[in-house]
């Protein structure tokens, strides 16, 4: 066997490895993503049940938006599947995205046959991210889809077909509708290697200006109709904040930190070697080749958006490092491009490049099962306390544990409130929680603290008779300090997890509330 078909089995059971273990360790503790299957059971219920179960509780009118197709593609397979079988599969879904997306345009854009099963196995890595650790999966299906219509610019570029263009519009069209940075970043993405191609002059300004033209349409869409959207009563949930050039510095490497910085490093490291090892001795003519100085000019165009863009906006947080994972990708393909240039490179590079990428992959397998298994344990006793929970209850989720590493894997696991119990809690990601998911809303949408209130010990800050009026219980994560939460508490079930307290309606006198010390 040659060293490509090597690579493409060793590719083929890691990938069939990684989706197997992320389905056994279902529902996944990634940040976002039990608040993401909590949008797709509600979703689901809404739009194949009339709201049945949820109709009371939340509102859905379908909107031409970001964000909609994810949460409708995962609503459906929820569906299907259910909760977990169906988040499985989306996961899984994600996670493949990127690895296909790569091997779709490594064939169209010409990357040598030698290096495809090394860029395959190293995609594995990229596609569990930190922004898929985040549970940022939208995004992350975003970003395949960008790659897609690269691809597919990149063929119109070399022959025209108008097919092909409708084709290219309505991917485009689909990756709007998954994530608002597919045109926002596509847009530089076809910009800039064509204005390369126009002083260069392999293209033509009518050719161009078409490739131009559906992301122009989506955003006037996006910023004159789509905006629209946003009542004048939503909330903000960020400030505009650009941050400072220090910490502009420190995010740099964003895209591959995880849980443990050292283990993290020496796996960025390793990524970076197997390039090296791949590619051999550079020279400088070879970076002025036209495919891999487009791919180098947009790694910089990335940086250079990166800087630019806020840290966070009212709808968003974590907008600017978004644009590094285009750098790494771009950075990647134009190393994949250069050609092996020393006999040393020719004849054992390629091979030892991607048996090292094997051993990167595997090990970055057993160190992510760790730190989510760990996880999944925490989630078992977590949902094990919501058992004891009256179905439909109101129900105010404190989240008092810090991150495990750079994710934190417990912030939204109060989202089975809902998902297993129907409960009513506030922090879902709706429209009306200054959040993108303008087709969902809560119908009376109960009183909701800052959801960091316990962390920046912000307790003056909450209105505490409020939350007498519009919550039956309290779901506590452990540890815990009850003397911060000035209520009458009756412990309904608790763990090493979490407490579940009822709110007493009716308080003693002062001196019999709950004051006991840490739990």
């Amino acid at each position: 066997m040659t060293t490509g078909q090597v690579g493409c089995a060793a590719g083929a059971i890691l990938a069939a490895a990684y989706v197997l273990v992320l389905g056994v360790l279902s529902p996944l503790t990634l940040q976002d993503f039990p608040a993401h299957l909590e949008t797709a059971v509600t979703m689901a219920d809404l739009v194949f049940h009339g709201g049945s179960r949820f109709g009371g509780m939340f509102t859905y009118h379908f909107l031409f938006v970001p964000y909609w197709l994810g949460d409708f593609g995962f609503a459906a397979l929820v569906e299907l599947l259910g909760p977990q079988a169906g988040g499985a599969c989306w996961v899984a879904f994600v996670f493949l995205s990127l690895p296909c997306a790569l091997l779709y345009f490594m064939h169209v854009s010409g990357v040598p046959v030698e290096r495809r099963a090394l860029l395959f196995l190293l995609s594995l890595y990229l596609a569990t991210d930190w922004f898929f650790l985040m549970g940022f999966l939208s995004f992350r299906l975003g970003l395949a889809i960008t790659l897609v219509n690269l691809a597919l610019v990149s063929r119109l570029r070399t022959q025209w077909s108008t097919p092909l263009f409708l084709t290219y519009a309505v991917v485009v069209s689909l990756g709007y509708l998954t994530h608002l940075t597919t045109i926002a970043f596509l847009l530089p993405a076809v910009a800039v290697p064509g204005c390369l191609r126009l002083w260069r002059r392999t293209s033509a300004v009518r050719i161009e200006a078409l490739l131009l033209a559906p992301i122009v349409a989506l955003g006037a869409w996006h910023f004159g109709v789509a905006a629209g959207y946003t009542l004048p009563g939503d909330p903000i949930e960020n400030p505009y904040t650009w941050g400072s050039i220090d910490q502009k510095l420190a995010g740099l490497d964003v895209e591959l930190v995880r849980f443990r910085p050292p283990w993290d490093a020496a796996m960025a490291l390793g990524l970076a070697l197997c390039m090296a090892v791949s590619v051999g001795r550079v020279r400088l003519r070879n970076l002025l080749d036209s495919p891999v100085l487009e791919m180098l000019l947009l790694a910089g165009t990335f940086i250079a958006i990166y800087l630019v863009l806020p840290m966070g906006y009212s709808e968003a947080w974590y907008v600017d490092v978004r644009a590094l994972a285009l750098v790494t990708l771009c950075l990647i393909l134009a190393c994949a491009m250069l050609p092996s240039v020393t006999p040393w490179a020719r004849k054992s590079g390629p091979a030892l490049a991607t048996f090292a990428a094997a051993v990167l992959v595997a090990l970055n397998l057993v160190y992510l099962e760790r730190h989510l298994a760990r996880g999944l344990a925490w989630l078992g006793q977590y949902r094990a306390v919501l058992a004891a929970l009256p179905t439909g209850a109101r129900v105010l989720p404190v989240v008092t544990r810090s991150r495990d590493g750079y994710i934190a894997t417990q912030r939204h696991a109060d989202a089975f409130i809902t998902i297993d119990r129907g409960g009513l809690m506030p922090y879902a990601f709706t429209a009306d929680t200054a959040n993108p998911e303008k087709y969902l809303r809560y119908v009376h949408k109960p009183y909701a603290p800052v959801e960091r209130w316990y962390f920046d010990r912000a307790e003056r800050s909450v209105d505490w008779r409020s939350i007498e009026r519009d919550y039956d219980y309290v779901l506590i994560d452990k540890p815990y300090d009850a003397r911060r939460i000035p209520l009458a508490l009756t412990t309904v079930a608790e763990n090493g997890s979490a407490a579940l307290v009822a709110i007493r309606k009716d308080p003693p006198p002062p001196s019999s509330l709950l004051t006991s010390g840490p739990h």
